[in-house]
Protein backbone atom coordinates (compact mmCIF):
# COMPACT_ATOMS: atom_id res chain seq x y z
CA UNK A 1 0.00 0.00 0.00
CA UNK A 2 2.99 2.04 1.01
CA UNK A 3 4.32 1.26 -2.73
CA UNK A 4 0.96 2.46 -4.10
CA UNK A 5 0.84 5.65 -2.81
CA UNK A 6 4.65 6.72 -3.80
CA UNK A 7 3.80 5.75 -7.26
CA UNK A 8 0.29 7.77 -8.01
CA UNK A 9 0.37 11.98 -7.53
CA UNK A 10 0.12 13.62 -4.52
CA UNK A 11 -3.59 13.72 -3.46
CA UNK A 12 -4.93 11.37 -5.49
CA UNK A 13 -6.36 9.05 -2.96
CA UNK A 14 -6.65 11.45 0.01
CA UNK A 15 -3.70 9.72 1.78
CA UNK A 16 0.23 11.02 1.57
CA UNK A 17 3.47 9.15 1.50
CA UNK A 18 3.54 7.00 4.72
CA UNK A 19 -0.11 6.28 5.09
CA UNK A 20 0.23 2.94 3.76
CA UNK A 21 -1.68 1.24 6.51
CA UNK A 22 -4.08 4.06 7.09
CA UNK A 23 -4.76 3.10 3.18
CA UNK A 24 -5.20 -0.66 3.69
CA UNK A 25 -7.55 -0.70 6.65
CA UNK A 26 -9.77 1.86 4.79
CA UNK A 27 -10.47 -0.40 1.72
CA UNK A 28 -10.90 -3.49 4.11
CA UNK A 29 -13.62 -1.07 5.76
CA UNK A 30 -14.58 0.24 2.31
CA UNK A 31 -14.48 -2.95 -0.21
CA UNK A 32 -17.49 -5.35 -0.01
CA UNK A 33 -16.74 -9.31 0.70
CA UNK A 34 -15.18 -11.49 -1.95
CA UNK A 35 -18.23 -13.54 -1.97
CA UNK A 36 -20.41 -10.63 -2.93
CA UNK A 37 -18.01 -8.56 -4.62
CA UNK A 38 -18.15 -11.94 -7.51
CA UNK A 39 -21.67 -12.06 -7.92
CA UNK A 40 -22.07 -8.00 -8.25
CA UNK A 41 -19.80 -8.44 -11.45
CA UNK A 42 -20.59 -11.88 -12.93
CA UNK A 43 -22.35 -11.54 -16.05
CA UNK A 44 -26.41 -11.84 -16.03
CA UNK A 45 -26.85 -15.37 -17.99
CA UNK A 46 -27.99 -15.24 -21.43
CA UNK A 47 -31.35 -16.37 -22.40
CA UNK A 48 -31.79 -19.32 -24.94
CA UNK A 49 -35.06 -17.54 -26.31
CA UNK A 50 -35.22 -13.75 -26.41
CA UNK A 51 -38.03 -12.24 -24.47
CA UNK A 52 -41.22 -11.01 -26.18
CA UNK A 53 -40.33 -7.44 -25.80
CA UNK A 54 -36.70 -7.92 -27.07
CA UNK A 55 -38.08 -9.80 -29.71
CA UNK A 56 -40.86 -7.00 -30.87
CA UNK A 57 -37.73 -4.24 -30.51
CA UNK A 58 -35.63 -6.13 -32.93
CA UNK A 59 -38.88 -6.86 -35.19
CA UNK A 60 -37.63 -10.39 -35.48
CA UNK A 61 -39.01 -11.47 -38.85
CA UNK A 62 -37.30 -8.96 -40.60
CA UNK A 63 -33.67 -9.78 -38.43
CA UNK A 64 -34.12 -13.19 -39.72
CA UNK A 65 -35.16 -11.71 -43.28
CA UNK A 66 -31.56 -9.83 -42.36
CA UNK A 67 -29.86 -12.90 -41.31
CA UNK A 68 -30.82 -14.44 -44.37
CA UNK A 69 -29.13 -11.55 -46.62
CA UNK A 70 -25.87 -12.04 -44.50
CA UNK A 71 -23.40 -15.06 -45.45
CA UNK A 72 -21.99 -17.23 -43.01
CA UNK A 73 -19.08 -14.70 -42.43
CA UNK A 74 -21.67 -11.61 -42.11
CA UNK A 75 -20.55 -10.84 -45.23
CA UNK A 76 -24.10 -8.77 -47.53
CA UNK A 77 -24.78 -10.42 -50.29
CA UNK A 78 -23.59 -7.72 -52.61
CA UNK A 79 -20.24 -8.13 -50.67
CA UNK A 80 -20.13 -11.63 -52.12
CA UNK A 81 -21.09 -10.64 -55.52
CA UNK A 82 -18.16 -8.54 -55.72
CA UNK A 83 -15.97 -11.22 -54.51
CA UNK A 84 -17.47 -13.11 -57.14
CA UNK A 85 -17.32 -10.82 -59.73
CA UNK A 86 -14.70 -8.15 -59.42
CA UNK A 87 -15.92 -5.88 -62.26
CA UNK A 88 -19.55 -5.79 -62.09
CA UNK A 89 -21.14 -2.62 -61.80
CA UNK A 90 -22.61 -0.98 -58.76
CA UNK A 91 -25.85 -1.44 -61.03
CA UNK A 92 -25.73 -5.19 -61.51
CA UNK A 93 -24.63 -5.67 -57.96
CA UNK A 94 -27.71 -4.44 -56.83
CA UNK A 95 -30.25 -5.86 -59.16
CA UNK A 96 -28.54 -9.57 -58.93
CA UNK A 97 -28.55 -9.38 -54.79
CA UNK A 98 -32.63 -8.87 -55.08
CA UNK A 99 -32.73 -11.95 -56.63
CA UNK A 100 -30.07 -13.92 -54.81
CA UNK A 101 -31.85 -12.83 -51.45
CA UNK A 102 -34.20 -15.87 -51.41
CA UNK A 103 -33.23 -19.31 -50.76
CA UNK A 104 -32.72 -20.88 -53.64
CA UNK A 105 -30.84 -17.82 -54.52
CA UNK A 106 -28.35 -18.23 -51.59
CA UNK A 107 -27.78 -21.67 -52.48
CA UNK A 108 -27.03 -20.54 -55.82
CA UNK A 109 -24.62 -18.01 -54.21
CA UNK A 110 -22.96 -20.92 -52.37
CA UNK A 111 -22.52 -23.11 -55.26
CA UNK A 112 -20.71 -20.64 -57.03
CA UNK A 113 -18.43 -19.50 -54.08
CA UNK A 114 -17.85 -23.19 -54.20
CA UNK A 115 -16.89 -23.58 -57.76
CA UNK A 116 -14.91 -20.42 -57.83
CA UNK A 117 -12.92 -21.43 -54.97
CA UNK A 118 -12.67 -25.40 -56.18
CA UNK A 119 -11.32 -23.79 -59.17
CA UNK A 120 -8.90 -21.34 -58.26
CA UNK A 121 -7.44 -24.20 -56.05
CA UNK A 122 -6.92 -26.34 -59.35
CA UNK A 123 -5.31 -24.13 -60.76
CA UNK A 124 -3.48 -23.60 -58.15
CA UNK A 125 -1.81 -27.09 -57.69
CA UNK A 126 -1.17 -27.35 -61.70
CA UNK A 127 1.07 -23.98 -61.01
CA UNK A 128 3.26 -26.28 -58.45
CA UNK A 129 3.32 -29.51 -60.90
CA UNK A 130 6.32 -30.38 -61.87
CA UNK A 131 7.54 -29.71 -65.54
CA UNK A 132 5.30 -30.93 -68.38
CA UNK A 133 6.47 -34.63 -69.54
CA UNK A 134 7.77 -35.13 -66.35
CA UNK A 135 7.49 -36.43 -63.01
CA UNK A 136 10.16 -34.62 -61.04
CA UNK A 137 11.86 -32.05 -62.96
CA UNK A 138 10.71 -28.72 -62.27
CA UNK A 139 9.38 -26.66 -65.00
CA UNK A 140 11.75 -23.67 -66.53
CA UNK A 141 10.81 -20.02 -66.56
CA UNK A 142 8.97 -20.19 -69.64
CA UNK A 143 6.53 -22.62 -68.48
CA UNK A 144 5.70 -20.70 -65.04
CA UNK A 145 5.19 -17.80 -66.83
CA UNK A 146 2.85 -19.50 -69.30
CA UNK A 147 0.97 -21.65 -66.14
CA UNK A 148 0.24 -17.90 -64.73
CA UNK A 149 -1.06 -16.49 -67.70
CA UNK A 150 -2.98 -18.93 -68.36
CA UNK A 151 -4.58 -19.35 -64.79
CA UNK A 152 -5.10 -15.54 -64.87
CA UNK A 153 -6.92 -15.72 -68.23
CA UNK A 154 -9.20 -18.44 -66.73
CA UNK A 155 -9.77 -16.59 -64.10
CA UNK A 156 -10.59 -13.51 -65.67
CA UNK A 157 -12.73 -15.52 -68.27
CA UNK A 158 -14.77 -16.55 -65.00
CA UNK A 159 -15.38 -13.35 -63.51
CA UNK A 160 -16.51 -11.96 -66.93
CA UNK A 161 -18.42 -14.54 -68.42
CA UNK A 162 -21.87 -12.37 -67.48
CA UNK A 163 -20.78 -9.88 -69.88
CA UNK A 164 -20.09 -11.65 -73.17
CA UNK A 165 -17.47 -10.81 -75.42
CA UNK A 166 -17.25 -9.49 -79.19
CA UNK A 167 -15.83 -11.65 -82.08
CA UNK A 168 -13.18 -10.00 -84.71
CA UNK A 169 -16.37 -8.83 -86.76
CA UNK A 170 -17.70 -6.93 -83.78
CA UNK A 171 -20.80 -9.79 -83.41
CA UNK A 172 -21.77 -9.93 -79.55
CA UNK A 173 -21.83 -13.51 -78.03
CA UNK A 174 -22.15 -14.92 -74.61
CA UNK A 175 -20.05 -16.89 -72.31
CA UNK A 176 -16.47 -15.93 -72.34
CA UNK A 177 -13.51 -16.12 -74.88
CA UNK A 178 -9.98 -17.86 -74.17
CA UNK A 179 -7.68 -16.53 -76.70
CA UNK A 180 -4.18 -18.15 -76.76
CA UNK A 181 -3.14 -17.60 -80.12
CA UNK A 182 0.24 -17.27 -80.51
CA UNK A 183 1.10 -18.28 -77.21
CA UNK A 184 4.46 -20.57 -77.07
CA UNK A 185 2.39 -23.15 -75.20
CA UNK A 186 5.72 -26.07 -76.35
CA UNK A 187 3.91 -28.90 -74.99
CA UNK A 188 3.18 -27.16 -71.35
CA UNK A 189 -0.64 -28.45 -71.49
CA UNK A 190 -0.11 -31.72 -71.17
CA UNK A 191 -0.39 -31.82 -67.13
CA UNK A 192 -3.20 -29.68 -67.45
CA UNK A 193 -5.76 -31.44 -65.22
CA UNK A 194 -9.30 -32.52 -66.04
CA UNK A 195 -11.36 -29.81 -64.09
CA UNK A 196 -14.70 -30.81 -62.44
CA UNK A 197 -16.81 -28.77 -63.11
CA UNK A 198 -15.43 -27.88 -66.36
CA UNK A 199 -14.85 -25.17 -67.79
CA UNK A 200 -18.69 -24.29 -68.66
CA UNK A 201 -18.77 -20.60 -69.39
CA UNK A 202 -15.93 -20.40 -71.91
CA UNK A 203 -17.82 -20.92 -75.45
CA UNK A 204 -14.64 -19.82 -77.66
CA UNK A 205 -11.00 -21.00 -77.52
CA UNK A 206 -8.37 -19.62 -79.83
CA UNK A 207 -5.29 -21.91 -80.32
CA UNK A 208 -3.97 -20.74 -83.54
CA UNK A 209 -0.30 -20.51 -84.20
CA UNK A 210 0.73 -22.63 -80.88
CA UNK A 211 2.30 -25.35 -81.83
CA UNK A 212 -0.67 -27.53 -80.50
CA UNK A 213 0.09 -30.65 -80.39
CA UNK A 214 -1.58 -34.50 -79.97
CA UNK A 215 -0.07 -34.64 -76.89
CA UNK A 216 -2.10 -31.59 -75.56
CA UNK A 217 -5.45 -32.55 -76.67
CA UNK A 218 -6.84 -33.98 -73.33
CA UNK A 219 -7.21 -30.31 -72.65
CA UNK A 220 -9.58 -29.72 -74.61
CA UNK A 221 -12.70 -32.05 -72.37
CA UNK A 222 -12.70 -28.97 -70.28
CA UNK A 223 -14.49 -27.00 -72.89
CA UNK A 224 -17.65 -29.17 -73.66
CA UNK A 225 -19.20 -26.03 -74.26
CA UNK A 226 -17.70 -24.57 -76.87
CA UNK A 227 -19.25 -22.74 -79.89
CA UNK A 228 -15.71 -22.04 -82.03
CA UNK A 229 -12.43 -23.43 -81.68
CA UNK A 230 -10.06 -22.90 -83.57
CA UNK A 231 -6.67 -25.07 -83.87
CA UNK A 232 -5.32 -23.90 -86.86
CA UNK A 233 -1.56 -25.15 -86.86
CA UNK A 234 1.08 -27.28 -87.77
CA UNK A 235 1.39 -30.11 -85.18
CA UNK A 236 -1.91 -31.95 -85.11
CA UNK A 237 -1.43 -35.69 -86.68
CA UNK A 238 -5.11 -37.28 -85.54
CA UNK A 239 -8.31 -35.87 -84.77
CA UNK A 240 -8.91 -34.72 -81.47
CA UNK A 241 -11.24 -36.90 -79.59
CA UNK A 242 -12.08 -34.35 -77.33
CA UNK A 243 -14.46 -32.54 -80.30
CA UNK A 244 -16.89 -34.76 -80.66
CA UNK A 245 -18.13 -34.09 -76.83
CA UNK A 246 -18.43 -30.77 -78.14
CA UNK A 247 -22.14 -30.71 -79.48
CA UNK A 248 -23.03 -26.91 -79.56
CA UNK A 249 -19.59 -26.07 -81.79
CA UNK A 250 -20.34 -24.18 -84.84
CA UNK A 251 -17.24 -22.88 -85.74
CA UNK A 252 -14.12 -25.51 -86.56
CA UNK A 253 -11.14 -24.53 -87.76
CA UNK A 254 -8.49 -27.16 -88.24
CA UNK A 255 -6.35 -26.20 -90.90
CA UNK A 256 -2.68 -26.40 -91.82
CA UNK A 257 -2.56 -29.31 -89.59
CA UNK A 258 -0.87 -32.90 -90.83
CA UNK A 259 -3.89 -34.62 -89.52
CA UNK A 260 -4.20 -38.31 -90.89
CA UNK A 261 -7.84 -38.57 -91.64
CA UNK A 262 -9.43 -42.04 -90.70
CA UNK A 263 -12.85 -43.23 -91.46
CA UNK A 264 -13.65 -42.93 -88.22
CA UNK A 265 -11.89 -39.55 -87.81
CA UNK A 266 -14.58 -38.40 -90.60
CA UNK A 267 -17.60 -40.43 -89.13
CA UNK A 268 -16.70 -37.98 -86.22
CA UNK A 269 -16.63 -35.20 -87.74
CA UNK A 270 -19.70 -35.92 -89.57
CA UNK A 271 -22.06 -35.59 -86.33
CA UNK A 272 -21.22 -31.83 -85.46
CA UNK A 273 -24.57 -30.62 -87.07
CA UNK A 274 -24.69 -27.47 -85.87
CA UNK A 275 -21.35 -26.41 -87.74
CA UNK A 276 -21.95 -23.23 -89.33
CA UNK A 277 -18.01 -22.76 -90.39
CA UNK A 278 -15.77 -25.46 -90.89
CA UNK A 279 -12.13 -25.25 -92.43
CA UNK A 280 -9.54 -27.80 -93.02
CA UNK A 281 -7.70 -25.67 -95.50
CA UNK A 282 -4.04 -27.11 -96.35
CA UNK A 283 -4.63 -30.48 -94.49
CA UNK A 284 -1.91 -32.39 -96.76
CA UNK A 285 -3.47 -35.65 -95.80
CA UNK A 286 -7.36 -34.99 -96.70
CA UNK A 287 -7.85 -37.02 -99.52
CA UNK A 288 -11.60 -37.56 -98.88
CA UNK A 289 -14.49 -34.54 -98.27
CA UNK A 290 -16.23 -34.32 -94.96
CA UNK A 291 -19.95 -35.61 -95.52
CA UNK A 292 -21.92 -32.26 -94.60
CA UNK A 293 -25.33 -34.45 -95.16
CA UNK A 294 -26.34 -33.42 -91.28
CA UNK A 295 -25.08 -30.14 -91.02
CA UNK A 296 -28.14 -28.01 -92.84
CA UNK A 297 -26.73 -24.18 -91.19
CA UNK A 298 -23.15 -24.61 -92.90
CA UNK A 299 -22.54 -21.28 -95.05
CA UNK A 300 -18.87 -21.90 -95.26
CA UNK A 301 -16.81 -24.73 -95.69
CA UNK A 302 -13.39 -24.16 -96.71
CA UNK A 303 -11.33 -27.53 -98.42
CA UNK A 304 -8.41 -25.55 -100.26
CA UNK A 305 -5.17 -26.81 -101.22
CA UNK A 306 -5.91 -30.16 -99.64
CA UNK A 307 -5.90 -33.82 -102.06
CA UNK A 308 -9.74 -34.59 -102.37
CA UNK A 309 -10.60 -35.34 -105.88
CA UNK A 310 -14.49 -35.48 -105.66
CA UNK A 311 -17.31 -32.84 -103.88
CA UNK A 312 -18.31 -33.37 -100.79
CA UNK A 313 -21.25 -35.34 -99.80
CA UNK A 314 -24.51 -34.28 -98.78
CA UNK A 315 -23.91 -31.03 -100.86
CA UNK A 316 -27.27 -31.02 -102.38
CA UNK A 317 -29.31 -32.94 -100.14
CA UNK A 318 -30.09 -29.69 -97.66
CA UNK A 319 -31.09 -26.24 -99.30
CA UNK A 320 -28.04 -24.35 -98.53
CA UNK A 321 -27.78 -20.30 -97.54
CA UNK A 322 -27.54 -17.87 -99.93
CA UNK A 323 -24.26 -16.71 -98.86
CA UNK A 324 -23.07 -20.79 -99.02
CA UNK A 325 -18.98 -20.59 -99.65
CA UNK A 326 -17.35 -23.82 -101.12
CA UNK A 327 -13.52 -23.10 -101.33
CA UNK A 328 -11.84 -26.26 -103.68
CA UNK A 329 -9.03 -24.44 -104.88
CA UNK A 330 -5.66 -25.69 -105.63
CA UNK A 331 -7.27 -29.70 -105.46
CA UNK A 332 -7.48 -32.11 -108.04
CA UNK A 333 -10.77 -31.60 -108.55
CA UNK A 334 -11.15 -31.81 -112.18
CA UNK A 335 -15.28 -31.96 -112.78
CA UNK A 336 -18.54 -30.00 -112.08
CA UNK A 337 -21.45 -32.39 -111.08
CA UNK A 338 -24.68 -32.17 -113.23
CA UNK A 339 -27.37 -30.90 -111.42
CA UNK A 340 -30.57 -28.52 -113.27
CA UNK A 341 -30.35 -25.29 -114.42
CA UNK A 342 -31.07 -22.53 -112.60
CA UNK A 343 -31.70 -24.77 -109.52
CA UNK A 344 -30.33 -24.14 -105.66
CA UNK A 345 -27.67 -26.86 -106.66
CA UNK A 346 -26.57 -24.63 -109.70
CA UNK A 347 -26.37 -21.69 -107.11
CA UNK A 348 -23.90 -23.57 -104.89
CA UNK A 349 -21.80 -24.69 -107.65
CA UNK A 350 -21.72 -21.11 -109.07
CA UNK A 351 -19.99 -19.83 -106.05
CA UNK A 352 -17.54 -22.59 -105.68
CA UNK A 353 -14.22 -21.43 -105.93
CA UNK A 354 -12.17 -23.75 -108.44
CA UNK A 355 -9.00 -23.74 -109.94
CA UNK A 356 -10.47 -24.64 -113.21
Amino acid sequence: YEAVLRAVPPDTLGFAPGDGEALRQWLQQTLQPPAQRRTALAEGPILAVASPDTQHLLQKPLFSALRRRLGRNGASVEDRLKALYPTMTEEDVTAHAQSLSSTAGQRLLRELETQKKNLLKALQNWHRLPAAGSRQRLPALPELLFRRRLATLIQDSWEQAGKGYKTAFGDQQFGSELDLSGEAINGFLQNFPLLNPPLNHITSLNLAGTHFTDASTPFLSNFPNLRSLDITSKHLTAFPNAITGMPRLTRLGLGENPIRWTPQALEQLKHLQHLKVLVLSYNEHLSTPPDISRMPELHILMLNNTLVSHWPVGLFELPRASNFTLSLLNTPINQVPQVPPRSLSADSIARTRLAH
